[in-house]
């Protein structure tokens, strides 16, 4: 039998494997979107970029609720509130530290992305996962 703590390790372990499968797709659904929309249905670029971040948005709170963090039967009204409020200020950070990092670090941009990004993404799983999909906060 397992220890609680081994089940925790395991869980967090399962979790992140399929917070990192959820990034793949999200990004590849992006683009896939990106284009089907501007190139197929004709929208501009700007139009088409718009739908594809708040199509793989409401998809990534649908599987992040259901499938990662399994908090279906969590209130998703507030779930939504949290993600919602708590993506906008994490991409509002993401911006400010690119801006230090490349503006006044003379970081270079691909790298000063690939840094913020990478530390965002484990920032956000943390905060998702403690506080936005954590079943006795969202209830």
């Amino acid at each position: 039998m397992q220890s609680p703590h081994r089940r925790e390790i395991s869980v967090l372990f399962g979790q992140l494997f399929k917070w990192g499968f959820l990034s793949g797709f999200s990004f590849l659904l992006n683009i896939g979107l990106l284009f089907t929309i501007h190139e197929i249905i004709g929208l501009s670029e700007e139009v088409a970029f718009a739908l594809s971040l708040l199509t793989v948005f409401l998809a990534n709170f649908i599987i992040l609720r259901n499938y990662i963090f399994k908090t279906g039967e969590s209130n998703w009204k507030r779930q939504f509130i949290y993600f919602f409020y708590s993506s906008l200020c994490f991409r509002i950070f993401e911006y400010l530290l690119f801006l230090i990092l490349h503006s006044w670090f003379r970081t270079y941009y691909l790298l000063a992305a690939i840094i913020i990004l990478g530390l965002s993404s484990i920032s956000k799983f943390l905060f998702y996962r403690s506080f936005v999909f954590r079943k006795e906060f969202s209830r």
